[in-house]
Formats: structure tokens, C-alpha cells, sequence
């Protein structure tokens, strides 16, 4: 099993296309979202999703959309500050960030049983961001999760995981496809995750970020995230990985802030479209190629050097 914010297992290769879009229009919330005070407990969230034991699924699964809201969440002052040193990232609004809370309520509705699948069986595939305006953190934020939907495609059952941030006028809205591996839920319907960008000549020298031994443990410490793929090699090991990996959301989150792009303007908005390959095994290096004419297009390899995630950062 592989919890959600998991690349690909070692030796599973998903095969992308050319570069696809972004969805041009993001996800809205539905109106009649479970309101609540504030997340599980982080122990007792992991518990809930253990405890979850769903039954095997097949073309038949459906996903009913359904999902809770924070009406105030506040955001605590040291918060931010702490995920920009994980990350090494200067923006006063890192595009990334909000995940932190989104992420937490959708641990929380996968242990509260509402889908069909264990969120342990789950594997992170992609990431679409839409924001207008820059979310201030020194005022309560709206935070909504919910499942968006799903589909059957060729790899198993893929849901659509949705979140969306707001305050005083300002949006950070997602949509993060995560997938069930199935070969008994497998169909014919398309992906929605965005596909890898293709480097040309005209792109940059690769950027070298190196990703330390204690990643996994950084980023838990400011995300609340412990997922034990991320943490140690003798943690990782019995879930089917070498060693320890990156986590997606620390992944995409380094890769902007090394590229030294205006990640959440004051004003305007950022449309981000990511894909995951392959894991990105920690400790390691990988080499970062980018492009930017308007948008930026990025392309981050492994050691190997086989495409592990990329992404285009455009300008709405």
C-alpha cells in the first residue's frame, strides 16, 4: 500500500504523453459541505484511516462526492515561516502552502469512510492549483475539502480529491487526482492529471537540488504529515519501497521555490498543472531543467536520469 502524497512504486513506470493543460476552469465546492469546528487530532486522523477497511473494488465502484468545511482557520503566525525554511522558499506566499490545512481534511474524510478505498492504497498523481490574489495568513481562512469525483482509467480507480482556501477576497482552489491501483477497477476512461512537459533546446541548464536525509522528517514536523514512506528506509521498506521517498507536496514545493518564480502575485492569478512519474528517493539529487518564456515549464530527474515530476506554472 502507498499513502496519498506518494509517487509512483519503484519499477512502475506511468507513461505521459505531451504536455497536457491544465483544466482551464477549477473545481467548485459544492453547497451542502459538512461544516466543522476544526480537523481530527493528527494521531487520531492516521487511526480513522487504518481502521478504514472498504471492499476490493471494480468497474462498478462509484465515488460520491461529499466533503466538510472550516469556517475559521487560523493559520498561527510561525506557521508559514517554518514550511518557507522546509521548503527554501522566499515568497511571501508559497503556492504550495495551503495544502498544509487542505491535506489534513482530506486524512480526515478518508478516515471517516465516505470512499471506497483505504487512503493507505492511494497514490499522489497529480496536482492542479488555481489562485487569485495572495491568501494572507494573518487573518482566518475559509478551508473546504471534498471528493470531486472519479473514474475508471487504465491503471485503476482515480479520485478526484478538490480543496479550496479563501480570505478577503483572495482563492487558492485544488484538484488533486489520486489513484487506486486496480486492474479489477481498470476502464477505458481518460486521466486527469496533467501530462510532462517535453525540454527542448531552448531550455536552461538543470538546477541542482539536492534532497537531504532528513526531508521526510522536516516536512512532517511542519505538515503533521508521518507518513512512514517519507520518514526511514526501515519505515518505507514494508510498503513496498527501496527507501525512504520525497513527498509530493515538499517535491513541487522546492522545485518553484528554486526557480525563483512570482509564485502567488498580490493581484492576478497562477494556474500550476503537475505530474508524478516516478519517487524521488531520499537522500538523493535531482536535476531540475526549466523553461520560462511567460510561463514556466519544469522538469525534475532522478539520478538515473528518467523524469520523476515536471509541471508548467502559467499566468491567468
Amino acid at each position: 500500500p502507498v499513502s496519498v502524497g506518494a509517487a509512483l512504486p519503484f519499477g512502475h513506470r506511468r507513461d505521459y504523453g505531451p504536455l497536457v493543460p491544465t483544466t482551464s476552469l477549477p473545481p467548485l465546492p459544492p453547497s451542502d459541505l459538512h461544516v466543522v469546528r476544526q480537523p481530527w487530532p493528527t494521531l487520531v486522523s492516521f487511526a480513522r484511516v487504518l481502521a478504514h477497511r472498504p471492499s476490493p473494488i471494480d468497474r462498478a465502484t462509484v465515488v460520491r462526492p461529499h466533503g466538510v468545511r472550516v469556517e475559521s482557520w487560523a493559520v498561527g503566525a510561525g506557521l508559514p515561516q517554518r514550511y518557507r525554511d522546509v521548503v527554501g522558499s522566499g515568497a511571501e506566499m508559497p503556492l504550495a502552502f495551503p495544502a498544509l490545512l487542505v491535506t489534513r481534511l482530506f486524512r480526515d474524510l478518508m478516515g471517516a469512510g465516505g470512499l471506497p478505498v483505504s487512503g493507505m492504497g492511494l497514490v499522489h498523481v497529480g496536482t492542479s492549483l488555481w489562485t487569485w490574489g495572495r491568501l494572507d495568513s494573518s487573518q482566518p481562512w475559509q478551508v473546504s475539502a471534498w471528493v470531486d469525483g472519479g473514474r475508471h482509467t487504465r491503471s485503476g480507480l482515480e479520485i478526484d480529491l478538490a480543496g479550496q482556501c479563501t480570505a478577503a477576497g483572495s482563492t487558492w482552489t485544488l484538484l488533486m487526482p489520486v489513484l487506486a491501483r486496480s486492474r479489477r477497477a481498470a476502464g477505458t476512461e481518460p486521466s486527469a492529471v496533467p501530462g510532462l512537459p517535453e525540454p527542448t533546446d531552448a531550455w536552461g541548464a538543470p538546477i541542482p537540488l539536492d534532497v537531504p536525509r532528513e526531508t521526510g522528517r522536516a516536512y512532517a514536523q511542519v505538515s503533521g504529515d508521518w507518513n512512514p514512506i517519507h520518514l526511514h528506509a526501515a519505515t518505507a521498506r514494508p510498503f513496498g519501497f527501496r527507501g525512504a521517498i520525497a513527498h509530493g507536496w515538499w517535491t513541487v514545493a522546492r522545485a518553484l521555490a528554486a526557480l525563483d518564480v512570482d509564485e502567488t502575485p498580490s493581484t492576478g492569478g497562477r494556474r500550476l498543472g503537475v505530474a508524478y512519474a516516478r519517487p524521488v528517493p531520499v537522500p538523493s539529487r535531482v536535476d531540475l531543467q526549466h523553461h520560462t518564456d511567460g510561463d514556466t515549464a519544469f522538469l525534475g530527474h532522478t539520478s538515473d536520469g528518467k523524469p520523476a515530476f515536471g509541471g508548467t506554472l502559467e499566468t491567468t
